[in-house]
């Protein structure tokens, strides 16, 4: 009954989810077998929960040495260097991402 195609959906772009027609909406564009919107809902939280624990969990380190600090007060490293987190949990990056979620949802 359904086609098994697996593919990316770009949910702020997609016809598939972005069209007026309610009937259209979450169809596969192959066989036409709708998508259960519960599982790209949870997918999406789950995403989102996963970035939230990111930066939650995140440790500074210094971005001369790469050596954490000491004490989680201190503004700069034993060496100097000035202290701070991964690229990938970059609060700017992780607010426009969440604001796009509140978006889509």
């Amino acid at each position: 009954k359904h086609c098994q195609m697996c593919t990316d959906l770009d949910i702020c772009r997609d016809p598939v989810a972005t069209t007026d027609n309610l009937s259209e909406r979450w169809k596969c564009v192959r066989c036409g077998t709708k998508y259960n919107e519960l599982d790209i809902e949870a997918k999406i939280v789950e995403l989102v929960q996963k970035r939230l624990t990111a930066y939650q969990l995140a440790e500074p380190k210094c971005r001369r040495c790469g050596k954490m600090p000491r004490r989680m007060i201190q503004r700069l490293c034993s060496c100097g260097g000035e202290l701070g987190f991964d690229p990938c949990v970059d609060l700017k990056k992780i607010k426009m991402r969440h604001l796009l979620v509140q978006k889509i949802a």
